[in-house]
């Protein structure tokens, strides 16, 4: 956009930020969901009870990351065993 005055050009800038702000935090949202929906799978894929989608996203990505590693080693293990 070739802004007509520096304050349009300013004003563009502010939105085109927000919206690409708003978007990134989208993306981290829906990868979170993703996360927790894998956790989900491997709990019910080793036969245990499912962790709710509450409990789960009362945790960091770091301990979703954490727990989705652990889950997929049982599984390998189980299969392996």
């Amino acid at each position: 956009m070739i802004a007509r005055t520096p304050r349009e050009r300013e004003l563009y800038e502010a939105r085109l930020k927000l919206q690409r702000d708003e978007q990134s935090r989208l993306d981290a949202a829906l990868d979170r969901g993703r996360l927790i929906g894998r956790v989900q799978l491997l709990e019910s894929l080793l036969g245990q009870e499912t962790s709710s989608t509450d409990a789960l996203k009362a945790r960091s990505v770091e301990e979703l990351q954490a727990l989705e590693a652990d889950l997929q080693r049982r599984l390998r293990e189980r299969d392996l065993g």
